[in-house]
């Protein structure tokens, strides 16, 4: 039978299409939920604030001082600027100012709901398998 690989990875792609949908489906909701969350949570506004107010007193002195916003890539360095002190890192001293300033943002987590299930799974690695199963 000619081409039969290709016919039979046809196959296998009919037969799972379904079902990969519905999961991308899924994702895609819990990702929209968490878009929502975030852009709705007044604490997760407050949080960016003190991070925001943190980075301009650290820059204060150069032309990084006084900036309006950050990139969200940038939350990443908060675990790498290392303190001269104890070996902290700007992220452990942020949680301990929320922890004594702030403390309703303690519970952010919770706040989050989609958030958390948004972060369980991928949508990049459910839709790259999709068409990956599509290419074979």
């Amino acid at each position: 039978m000619p081409h039969y690989e290709t016919r039979l990875q046809s196959l296998q792609l009919k037969l799972s299409f379904a079902e990969r949908a519905t999961e991308i489906r899924q994702l895609a909701g819990q990702i929209a939920g968490a878009i929502n969350d975030v852009g709705s949570n007044d604490n997760f506004k407050r949080l960016l604030e003190i991070i925001l107010a943190l980075g301009n007193y650290l820059n204060g002195g150069s032309f990084r001082g006084a900036a309006w916003g950050f990139h969200f890539q940038s939350l990443a360095s908060l675990a790498q600027v290392k303190s001269i002190n104890r070996g902290q890192t700007l992220l452990h001293y942020l949680a301990e100012y929320v922890e004594r300033h702030a403390p309703d943002l303690l519970t952010l987590p919770q706040q989050l709901p989609y958030v958390t299930s948004a972060c369980n799974g991928t949508f990049e690695a459910c839709t790259l398998s999709l068409f990956t199963a599509s290419l074979r």
